[in-house]
């Protein structure tokens, strides 16, 4: 399957936050281009007793398969120093998630949490 409409993105992060989110949004304006990001929101941890995360959203237009679009998420938590070993001891520096490619949803928890719903309207977005 190809992506050739909207693909949306989320970034989160728990982990000198700030800083993290845009070294992403960074790697991701060079892998994607024509990027468009959401503001940061700051919510708490769910599913892990962490602390705080920063959370943002991001629309592109291009064409490409989710597993494409998946492989260079994961190449980019990466290259930001995310890693299965932070994971496990709950430290997230990036986590980039597919939510939406070629019309199909992906993480499909995400789309009931407040902030996802709340990012895709300040960007737009009317995915139902």
């Amino acid at each position: 399957m190809c992506c050739n409409d909207t693909i949306i993105i989320a970034l989160g992060s728990n982990c000198d936050a700030e800083n993290n989110i845009e070294s992403g949004k960074e790697c991701m304006r060079k892998q994607f281009g024509d990027i468009r990001f959401s503001s940061s929101l700051h919510t708490s941890a769910i599913g892990i007793s962490t602390g705080e995360f920063v959370n943002n959203l991001a629309i592109v237009r291009q064409r490409s398969t989710p597993d494409d679009i998946i492989r260079i998420l994961k190449g980019i938590e990466q290259e930001c120093g995310d890693s299965r070993e932070l994971r496990q001891k709950g430290i997230i520096m990036l986590d980039a998630d597919l939510l939406l490619c070629g019309g199909k949803r992906f993480h499909e928890a995400d789309w009931s949490r407040q902030y996802i719903a709340d990012l895709m309207r300040e960007l737009g977005i009317n995915v139902k």
